[in-house]
Order: structure tokens, then sequence, then C-alpha cells
């Protein structure tokens, strides 16, 4: 297998913000590790951001390849319990002319609110791991409010 370097379009911010939260888990007493915080995480933002193979990954991280996917699953994992979602209900604007004060504000937040995901949701376009899902949904929905959880910290 040819190895090279590649540039991958993601902020130190989010670099920072994965690997926390991978070093939280080890310091509560998880299992030891080959790859410490700081190299797992950029595993997982390869596979996630470029949409390389497990077996890919693997070999340009030296690791196994069920290695690389118990991190890449703890990672998602993870960054999921970091999603706040806006609950189960789902709300919608006002509709028609001549609203009242109330209603206007109503719009107004509901506006604010949409906003981010409507934004998220454009932007997970260029995480290519989403183009061809080859998992269960669950695990879909998963994967997509990780990459949410790190798209919002890139963003800010």
């Amino acid at each position: 297998m040819l190895f090279y370097r590649a540039v991958l379009s993601l902020s130190h911010q989010t670099l920072s913000y994965l690997s926390g939260l991978i070093h939280h888990r080890h310091t509560i007493g998880s299992l030891w590790r080959r790859l410490g915080p700081g190299r797992q995480a950029p595993l997982v933002l390869v596979h996630l951001r470029k949409g390389e193979t497990l077996a890919e990954v693997a070999a340009g991280f030296g690791v196994g390849v069920s290695t690389a996917w118990r991190y890449i699953r703890e990672a998602i994992t993870l960054a999921d319990e970091g999603y706040t979602g806006a609950g189960e209900h789902v709300r919608v604007p006002y509709k028609g002319r001549n609203k009242s004060a109330s209603q206007k504000g109503a719009n107004s937040a509901h506006a604010r609110l949409r906003g981010p995901g409507e934004r998220a949701n454009a932007q997970l376009k260029a995480w290519r791991i989403l183009r061809r899902l080859r998992c269960c949904p669950l695990r879909a929905g998963q994967l997509v409010k990780a990459i949410l959880t790190l798209q919002l910290r890139e963003v800010g």
C-alpha cells in the first residue's frame, strides 16, 4: 500500500475538540489504547471527512482494521453524546399575512433555531463518508449527529 500526506479541510479547533472528548474517556478509566487521543482524532476525522475505507485508514495510522473501527465507533458515540437536538417536537412557523406581534416573534425565534440546522445540512455534503453509507439506519443517525457536533465545533 502506498502512503501519502493529505490535507484535511478542518480547523485545529475541531481536532482539539475531538481529542478532548477522547482524552476525557481515557481519564475516566477506559481501557488502554495503542494510539493516544492526539492520533485517534485524526484517524476518525480522515475516515469521516474523506471517506477512506477502514483498511486504508488503519494502514495509514499503523493499527489493525478492527482497532480503527473501534476508535471510529467510540468517537462517533462520544460526539453523538455531545449533540444537542431540539427534541422530538417539530415546530412550524405561523403562515399568512397580518400576523400578531407575538406570532412574528415566534417566527423569528423559529428561524433562529432552524438556521443552524439548515446550514449544517448544507455542510454535511463535505463529509464524504455520508455519500455511500454501508451501515444500519441507527448507525447512520448516530454518524450524522456526531458529524453535526464536529461541524458545529468547526464553525464556531
